[in-house]
């Protein structure tokens, strides 16, 4: 228990002044085929940014893929707890399309912060600039997880929390 909680406030420390430092990188990996991405899942050869990106590329292309088709390849890169806590899918769906999740959803450009890796853990802030030309900023928790199609191990979405305007150190709730 206690190891737990050192390993999340170390993470939060390591977050705040690696985020504080850190300018951010635009996405500029090679759009993939939209049939390539929506065959893609968790694999244990992808990493925590590997993940990010393509969930924001899907999250990016949402409207042009059919029946939300970026927030269903989003939702499976979602943990088993997420996807307990925020599915099934049509739930999932709408809270995509609400207030504070919905400026991904076709975003013109995401610049990613600078990775901070502790062991199983991950978190990476994302900086959106929305259709209509705000920019917001996120941070997407991710870990690995084990599971039956991915015995080794895969990097997954644990949560995505909403970064406060204005607000140059790590957030206040954000649990790894």
């Amino acid at each position: 228990m206690m190891i737990g909680i050192v390993r999340r406030l170390l993470l939060a420390a390591l977050l705040g002044s690696a985020l504080a430092a850190c300018t951010d990188q635009a996405v500029h990996s090679p759009a993939l085929a939209p049939d390539e991405l929506t065959r893609l899942g968790p694999d244990p050869r992808l990493d925590p940014a590997e993940v990010v990106r393509i969930q924001l590329e899907a999250l990016q292309r949402n409207s042009a893929l059919s029946g939300d088709g970026g927030i269903r390849i989003a939702f499976r890169f979602a943990s088993a707890g997420n996807q307990a806590s925020t599915g099934p899918i049509e739930r999932f769906i709408a809270l995509l399309h609400g207030p504070s999740y919905d400026a991904m959803l076709d975003h013109r450009s995401a610049a990613l912060g600078e990775l901070v890796r502790d062991g199983e853990r991950a978190a990476q802030r994302v900086t959106i600039t929305t259709r209509d030309f705000r920019t917001l900023s996120y941070v997407f928790v991710l870990r690995r997880e084990a599971t039956a199609s991915c015995a080794a191990g895969c990097w997954v979405t644990d949560a995505v929390h909403r970064w406060p305007e204005g607000e140059p150190a790590a957030p206040r709730r954000v649990h790894v």
